[in-house]
């Protein structure tokens, strides 16, 4: 399948773009009529990819999370291409979550007793945040509602391209370095992915 894009997504996410268009796609529709993209790359060595299920819940209060629902999608997997380094979509359970999730959820606790911990008082507030991505081992991906700033919180950290977010506590809060925003974010993951393909 040819996929095509606005020209907004164009113009916002143009290395996600370049992307994409080296993609060798496969529509897959499910007897539910569920519908999902095998979207695959190649390179010399190996193959890899992201399967992406179609959105449902795309009204979210960001732009440009809207923009990547509509033209991807939920990236329920992504696979291959192991030896990026620090790749942002590793052991991720999904991106680009499709139901609208605000905070750390069943973390909220663990911030608390941490923070209480090391008698800090961070300025962060997680319900301002929506869920972007999850990691199979619990580490979330957040945007902020209002500024679409993008931070990690990891209980279970083990990043090198990450400083603590400020007053926060060791495995809770962190920022992605050379990270502001949403924009940023996908066009690193496009950059990292782009460079593997060379």
């Amino acid at each position: 399948e040819e996929l095509s894009y606005s020209d907004l997504f164009i113009a916002t996410f143009p290395k996600l773009n370049s992307l994409l268009n080296k993609a060798i796609v496969f529509r897959i529709v499910l007897q539910n009529n569920t519908g999902f993209r095998l979207v695959c790359w190649e390179n010399k060595d190996s193959i890899g990819g992201w399967l992406c299920q179609n959105c449902e819940y795309i009204n979210t209060e960001l732009l440009h999370l809207n923009l990547l629902k509509t033209h991807i999608g939920t990236i329920i997997e992504s696979w291959g291409f192991d030896s990026i380094r620090d790749d942002l979509f590793c052991n991720m359970d999904g991106v680009l979550i499709d139901n609208v999730t605000y905070g750390i959820g069943v973390w909220k606790d663990y911030f608390k007793e941490s923070c209480d911990d090391e008698e800090v008082s961070p300025q962060i507030k997680d319900e301002d945040y929506i869920l972007l991505a999850e990691e199979a081992n619990g580490n979330l991906t957040l945007a902020n509602k209002n500024s679409e700033e993008i931070v990690i919180f990891a209980p279970d950290h083990c990043f090198d391209n990450v400083e603590v977010y400020k007053d926060c506590p060791d495995y809770t809060f962190y920022k992605i370095n050379n990270v502001d925003g949403l924009i940023d974010y996908f066009e690193l993951v496009a950059q990292q992915w782009l460079m593997y393909l060379e």
